[in-house]
């Protein structure tokens, strides 16, 4: 079993994909687009809060880039309200349920606590639980922090470097201004 080994990305081609022609044209070239349904990030978003929770998406190669698939909650039984670790014994049954289905460990999302963009931005535990993921998982893992007043930031050096681009399919999910991997759920 190939539980805790790096899953290597294959080299795919980025064919066009069913979204908006907006959207296609942001891919730089040779990056991996990564494609978050609309209606789990809502249900994802639901699910940590209060406070900190964690969750992880399973997600499937396809010749576009990622689609990503599923979600798990992967937080301690205990959590606090300023941190949050993952149950040991929850992310390992979620790798390996991505793994017996042909899925991988596709993104990693928190909540923290407070309201607005300002309060979405990694502390240096999440920066250093990142290169924990990407050493040990996945260099094009994708990060998100929520928080209650629905805005999430989509972040990480993946993100940072343009190797992983992420895509919203389906609506409810609005841009933040001037601030390109800041967004807002729309919760109205």
């Amino acid at each position: 079993m190939r539980l805790f080994h790096r899953q290597e990305q294959p080299a795919y081609v980025l064919l066009p994909f069913d979204l908006l022609s907006r959207n296609r044209a942001k891919t730089p070239t040779g990056a991996t687009r990564v494609v978050i349904p609309t209606d789990l990030m809502f249900a994802s978003w639901r699910q940590v809060f209060p406070a900190e929770r964690m969750v992880v998406f399973g997600g499937r190669h396809t010749p576009a880039g990622v689609r990503v698939t599923s979600v798990a909650d992967v937080t301690e039984a205990k959590p606090s309200a300023v941190h949050v670790r993952a149950d040991s014994v929850r992310m390992t049954n979620s790798l390996i349920d991505f793994e017996r289905t042909g899925a991988h460990f596709a993104v990693w999302m928190h909540s923290h606590p407070g309201q607005g963009p300002a309060c979405t931005h990694p502390s240096d535990i999440d920066l250093n639980q990142e290169r924990d993921l990407r050493r040990h998982y996945s260099d094009r893992l994708v990060n998100i922090i929520v928080v209650r007043d629905g805005y999430l930031r989509v972040w990480g050096q993946a993100i940072n470097e343009g190797t992983v681009v992420v895509r919203w399919r389906g609506t409810g999910i609005i841009q933040h201004p001037g601030e390109p991997n800041v967004f807002r759920l729309d919760l109205t």
